[in-house]
């Protein structure tokens, strides 16, 4: 999807604006921040394409999620696992829950 996202009709050799533009936005979300003030300054200087840009996005994307989508693949290989997890959160809100709710009864006197 990144390929896709739309961009300017700028040439390569022209200078590009990061603060208006939605790649650079989404980069600078990933990056640290050294790397983005390094693809600003790139942005600025012109000879960079819209090409380069979505490529290096991707690429950034892609290593900064993969722990996510592994562990997403991971879960849908083992769907048992996610029922331990949502059970274990069940258990742990109505160990929130009942008390809370008892003093609500109380102080509203249906008990």
């Amino acid at each position: 999807l990144v390929f896709k996202i739309v961009t300017t009709p700028q040439t390569k050799e022209e200078p590009k604006d990061p603060d208006t533009c939605n790649l650079f936005a989404i980069y600078s979300q990933f990056a640290d921040p050294e790397d983005t003030a390094a693809m600003a300054q790139r942005y600025r200087a012109g000879n960079l394409g819209w090409a380069e840009v979505k490529g290096e996005l991707f690429s950034l994307l892609d290593e900064k999620l993969s722990r996510a989508r592994s562990r997403y693949e991971h879960l849908m290989a083992h769907k048992g696992e996610i029922d331990e997890y949502l059970a274990a959160g069940a258990q742990r809100a109505r160990s929130i829950a009942r008390p809370f709710m008892a003093e609500i009864r109380k102080a509203i006197g249906v008990m």
